[in-house]
């Protein structure tokens, strides 16, 4: 007959050394369950709330992203139902990326329809939240059309100057500078036109321009 085992008393316990760590670990445990649980609980709460945000900002930024696809697929063949996607992003998804993109392209519409006062608050809305963004300088320099619409060249010029620092392509950064030039020769502000001229780099596809503005400065500055 098969003798019952013997049962491990605590005293034994303490000779073995693996035994004796989780003795002492349950002797722990026991003494500061409170301090234990509480924490842990909270570190539990926190990373179940991290994941819930984490999956519904993803949720609302892909929403978000539809929506403004759709209401930029309407922009050439159904103005109006493509202002109303854009608004109801705008409302749905008001701190949104796509929303922020969707006020340059509300400018465009609206200066498309000479409501440029509508356009102009669009595109400085866009200015203000996206200063690093990838229309920042294709509003700067819409702007500075708008500026040329209401009579203002000066103002227009130090938009036109400002979008080409802005502009990545050497292109693009040419033909704002170069607008911004005949926006201050047009203020009568010579010293800054030709201030701003001497800093383009020359590329073929301005040089006939630039020819051009450079006799202009050179009349405007012999009067």
């Amino acid at each position: 007959m098969l003798k019952p085992k013997k049962k491990i008393t605590k005293r034994e316990i303490r000779h073995d050394p693996l035994l004796e760590t989780l003795y002492s670990l349950q002797k722990y445990f026991g003494q500061h369950k409170r301090r234990i649980i509480l924490p842990t609980i909270f570190l539990l709460i926190i990373i179940v709330t991290l994941l819930i945000v984490s999956r519904r900002n993803a949720t609302e930024q892909a929403e978000s992203n539809i929506m403004l696809a759709r209401a930029v697929s309407y922009m050439n063949t159904n103005t109006e139902e493509s202002i109303n996607e854009f608004d109801n992003l705008l409302m749905t998804f008001p701190e949104s990326e796509a929303s922020i993109e969707a006020h340059f392209h509300m400018g465009r519409i609206y200066l498309a329809l000479d409501s440029t006062n509508a356009a102009k608050v669009h595109f400085d809305t866009y200015k203000e939240l996206a200063p690093e963004g990838v229309f920042f300088s294709a509003a700067m320099s819409q702007l500075a059309n708008i500026a040329l619409y209401n009579d203002d060249p000066s103002l227009a010029g130090e938009l036109f100057e400002n979008a080409g620092e802005k502009s990545s392509a050497n292109y693009i950064k040419a033909m704002n500078k170069l607008n911004a030039v005949e926006a201050f020769i047009t203020a009568s502000e010579i010293d800054r036109a030709e201030e701003i001229l001497k800093s383009i780099s020359i590329i073929p596809q301005i040089e006939s321009r630039y020819e051009t503005l450079t006799t202009r400065i050179s009349r405007s500055s012999n009067k």
